[in-house]
């Protein structure tokens, strides 16, 4: 809404270019992304706060500021602008509605809470909804930890594969903006090639993607299977040693490479924490749990 800085209103427009291109499954075109940040940022002149509604109705129906801009007749725009209020329909009132169209409410306590912890178990095996959620809870979190700068805080990202998949770019720059603002950021991919996978070899997305491996300066590398260990070895610029280690590491020992050195180290968890990480409740009898 209205005294929103310059680079509140950019971050949003990155951040709903995100979400359109996620649903589209391609990049914004000029036009798009151009009407997409003209809207955003006439919205945010307001004396409100907005949502990805007041955003449809906007590019649905462009005022005439929009049109002037564009350098198109309102009839040329309509139809060059189309996808995006179709996209910004479907996270409005179809499939997508109720996850992104409202505003929030979580009132954090960020003094005195313990943390915050996002469960989206509901849309994980949604695979249209589950990058968009975690881009848009990305963005959020982002927002409120650079709000704190007198604060040292932990973010961590399960999945990360769902971030990458959608905006690679976007997830990279907030990882580097992290480190500027006092946040240590934790990503945790199953596979090796969880953060390539998504896309395909030779894009953009791909490049960021594996441009996030040389941003990392710790890595914590558990057992992984024989198909996978080559991939583990380019990703990770492996030795002949280490790629032996990690197709033999028994449960809760991992490789751990911090800058030009190695180790292999054995976690160690207090009670609580054993309670807090079994995610083999299903598999076992309550105490059976292998330590």
């Amino acid at each position: 809404g209205a005294g929103d800085t310059d680079g509140s209103i950019i971050a949003r427009q990155g951040l709903a270019a995100q979400l359109i291109a996620g649903v589209l499954g391609r990049e914004l075109s000029p036009i798009e992304d151009a009407v997409l940040g003209w809207a955003i940022e006439r919205r945010s002149r307001t004396s409100r706060a907005f949502t990805l509604r007041d955003l449809c109705a906007e590019v649905s129906d462009p005022p005439e500021e929009l049109v002037r801009l564009s350098r198109h007749s309102p009839h040329e725009l309509a139809r060059a602008t189309a996808p995006v209020a179709f996209a910004l329909d479907k996270l409005c009132a179809r499939t997508l509605r109720g996850m992104f169209d409202g505003n929030t409410t979580v009132d954090i306590d960020w003094d005195h809470g313990p943390g915050v912890v996002l469960d989206l178990s509901a849309v994980y095996g949604n695979a249209d909804a589950l990058p968009l959620v975690i881009a848009a809870a990305t963005h959020w979190l982002s927002g409120a930890l650079r709000g704190r700068p007198d604060r040292r805080s932990v973010q961590v990202i399960d999945e990360a594969w769902a971030a990458v998949r959608h905006g690679a770019g976007y997830f990279q720059s907030s990882l580097k903006l992290s480190r500027t603002h006092g946040v240590a950021t934790v990503l945790v991919c199953h596979r090796p090639s969880d953060l390539t996978a998504q896309s395909d070899d030779g894009t953009s997305s791909a490049k960021i993607a594996a441009g996030l491996l040389s941003d990392i300066q710790t890595r914590v590398l558990l057992r992984q299977p024989p198909e996978q260990i080559a991939a583990a070895a380019d990703l990770f610029d492996l030795t002949e040693r280490e790629r032996g280690w990690l197709a033999q590491l028994v449960p809760g020992r991992a490789i751990w490479r911090v800058g030009a050195r190695s180790a292999v180290v054995q976690t160690v968890l207090a009670g609580s924490e054993h309670t807090l990480f079994n995610t083999d409740q299903a598999m076992v009898h309550d105490g059976d749990a292998t330590r």
